[in-house]
């Protein structure tokens, strides 16, 4: 299980950090907010998911989607909290940098 976590955790912080340049978040403090954000709602998450999907395979995708959805909600709110972000450019980072790891996971499990 660990080895699971670890390499999500760094094939996210590797695509969040690419995503967020892209965004125009280039600043070192809100780079270290997405890296933080994601030490926080990454390990619970991808823990949540790999267990579900061995334990209980059939509530898998909508475990899945919870998580996520509560992962955005996580890192709007401290995007919002820590980068000097309007709600919706937060918003938007949110769910696009969710979305660049979480498309990256599924190419990954392939």
């Amino acid at each position: 299980m660990t080895g699971i976590l670890l390499r999500s955790l760094a094939v996210t912080l590797l695509i969040e950090t690419l995503a967020a340049l892209l965004l125009g978040l280039r600043r070192r403090h809100a780079l270290t907010v997405v890296w933080l954000m994601n030490l926080v709602t990454n390990p619970p998450v991808v823990f949540a998911v790999t267990l579900c999907r061995k334990l209980w395979p059939v509530y898998a995708p909508p475990v899945t989607a919870l998580c996520e959805v509560l992962a955005v909600a996580a890192e709007y709110a401290l995007l919002r909290r820590c980068v000097p972000l309007s709600r919706r450019r937060a918003a938007v980072a949110a769910v696009a940098l969710n979305l660049a790891s979480y498309l990256a996971g599924c190419l990954l499990s392939v």
